[in-house]
């Protein structure tokens, strides 16, 4: 008995040391700064803990992105957390190790001076809490992203297990969530209260970031179905044009083909529009043949000076939904398809110019696209109320947008105020910042 009360004093002051050892070295990378702002006579810091806990969740949100249906398969595609990885080079020549621990510092910046603008702007109380206001909506998500944690705890086994899964401890993912909150509260403060958008800048971020083409593609292996009376005859519409089946899914989730898509339809059947029609695969090598030399019919078409118009050989021939449904041309931001043959033929296209040459995407998809002049305003039919609805689905989250990128940029701007110390921040590097096991235990 007495033996045993001596080894229990014993791995108790063996657990008390270790338990100190922990609290010092968490307590001293509490107090060193590895980042600093200073504005209205005050200065704002992150501590090198905090930037710890930067480095390790923002290793694991990259990790999260390389998914597959919501599951991690990233050594099955070679993407392991080793030297080989992180030296590989990015598009502008940073090895990914240079580019992630610059999105860790550039985070870092911005988390201080949202320290400072939460506290300018009163969206912080006396006791540290964060001040909602009105915003209930917000609020909520907040209070059940924390009770997520507790939910992980519990479920992990308790504090000690939870850090080892995930290398931070539950308190922890707390003050990232508080960050993260207070990063959406002085977002929404500035421009609902501070500077509301005005329609103007709502107009000129759409006019700089938005296009408008017209598609005609041409699937080489695929034919659209479409809808056939009674007597085996192609249904038209009132300008001539074949009826295809669209994909639409009713309430319950269930598939539906149908060919008329209008917005009235939609509503009145309470349908969901997917995006895409419904394909047969070509199995006659006629047709193949036939299909493949229809590109070359189309541009010399086009070369015709009393020919059909590119509108009209879309509507005729084009096997892409988008440009039977948006008829005066599709909107997209940016690139028209992330392909880089498909970017490089229509970076220089101006309003009214079209692909002189096809080009072709996924071996089977051969593209003809001509730009059109952008629909004045068309993020104005997501409000309620507006008359035409053609585009509305395209600018449901338009505003937020705008928003997000105006308060991006604003935050990078005051960003460059800040200060960070490079002994501190120096000493984490992506590849030795812990992963937590759901990434390495495959």
């Amino acid at each position: 008995m007495k033996t045993t009360r001596k080894l229990a004093k014993i791995l108790a002051l063996v657990l008390c040391v270790a338990t100190l050892t922990l609290a010092f070295a968490s307590c001293g990378k509490d107090k060193n700064v590895a980042v600093s702002y200073t504005a209205d006579g005050k200065t704002y810091t992150l501590s090198e803990a905090e930037y710890s806990l930067l480095m390790t969740v923002v290793k694991q949100n990259l990790f999260s992105q390389l998914t597959y249906g919501g599951y991690y398969y990233g050594s099955k595609f070679g993407i392991v957390d080793n030297a080989a990885f992180w030296a590989q080079k990015t598009a502008d020549g940073q090895t990914y190790e240079q580019t992630q621990t610059a999105n860790v510092l550039a985070l870092a910046k911005s988390v201080v001076v949202e320290k400072y603008l939460a506290e300018k702007y009163g969206l912080i109380n006396a006791d540290g809490t964060l001040n909602f206001g009105e915003d209930t909506e917000l609020k909520k998500e907040y209070e059940e992203a924390i009770a997520s944690v507790a939910n992980a705890v519990k479920t992990l086994g308790g504090k000690g297990a939870y850090k080892r899964y995930y290398g931070y401890l539950p308190e922890d993912m707390e003050k990232y969530y508080k960050f993260n909150y207070t990063s959406q509260l002085v977002k929404n403060y500035l421009y609902t209260v501070e500077h509301p958008l005005t329609d103007d800048q709502l107009n000129e971020y759409y006019t700089e970031n938005f296009k408008q083409y017209i598609i005609i593609l041409i699937n080489k292996e695929q034919d659209i179905k479409y809808e056939k009376d009674s007597d085996g005859n192609y249904v038209t519409d009132a300008n001539g044009n074949k009826k295809p089946y669209y994909v639409v899914y009713d309430e319950s989730g269930s598939t539906k083909y149908v060919t008329d898509i209008s917005e009235e339809y939609l509503k009145e059947k309470k349908y969901t529009l997917a995006y895409s029609y419904q394909y047969e695969n070509i199995t006659d090598d006629a047709r193949k043949t036939a299909k493949k030399e229809l590109v070359d019919t189309i541009l010399a078409e086009l070369k015709k000076e009393d020919g059909p118009s590119f509108e009209e050989l879309a509507a005729k021939y084009s096997d892409e939904m988008l440009t039977h449904y948006y008829k005066d041309g599709y909107m997209v931001d940016g690139d028209l398809i992330d392909d880089d043959k498909a970017r490089e033929a229509i970076k220089d296209l101006k309003v009214g110019e079209y692909t002189t040459t096809s080009f072709t995407v996924d071996t089977k998809y051969e593209y003809i696209v001509k730009r059109v002049e952008l629909t004045e305003k068309a993020y104005k039919q997501a409000e309620e109320g507006a008359e035409d609805k053609t585009y509305a689905a395209l600018f449901e989250n338009y505003e937020d947008a705008v928003i997000v990128e105006k308060y991006s940029h604003e935050l990078e701007e005051m960003s460059k105020g800040a200060t960070s110390v490079a002994a501190v921040t120096g000493k984490y590097t992506m590849q030795k910042t812990f992963l937590s096991k759901m990434f390495v235990e495959q």
